[in-house]
């Protein structure tokens, strides 16, 4: 990253505020969700992979979260993916997971076995 020279980055050198904050004010808040997925109707691990690769890439485009396979992955009727997103608002963060939580039930040819929302 270049900066003009002898000036300080962000505010102090007159950029503009990237709404990160240190003490005192608003912060970045960071919501997370674990969503552990039975997998009925699979097969095999390829029945697997294409069930699982469909939904993380249906919650990246529609909800605009960061989503990863974390357990599971060599069983073939089970899933745990986790879901991340970054808001300035708690109320946000609640809001979107809840609502991903309730989409993914509806979503496809699994069964949502839990999902625990957390908010930091």
């Amino acid at each position: 990253m270049r900066h003009r020279s002898g000036g300080l980055p962000g505010r102090e050198g007159g950029g503009r505020d990237r709404g990160l904050h240190r003490g005192g004010g608003p912060g970045l808040i960071v919501g997370t969700c674990l969503l552990r997925l039975h997998l009925s109707e699979a097969r095999s691990l390829k029945d697997k992979r294409q069930v699982v690769t469909s939904l993380m890439t249906r919650l990246r485009t529609r909800f605009g979260v960061s989503v990863a396979e974390l357990d599971e992955q060599e069983t073939w009727q089970l899933a745990t993916l986790g879901v991340a997103c970054v808001s300035a608002s708690e109320t946000v963060c609640r809001r979107l997971l809840d609502n991903l939580v309730a989409w993914t039930e509806r979503a496809g040819p699994f069964e949502v076995l839990e999902a625990s929302i957390e908010i930091r």
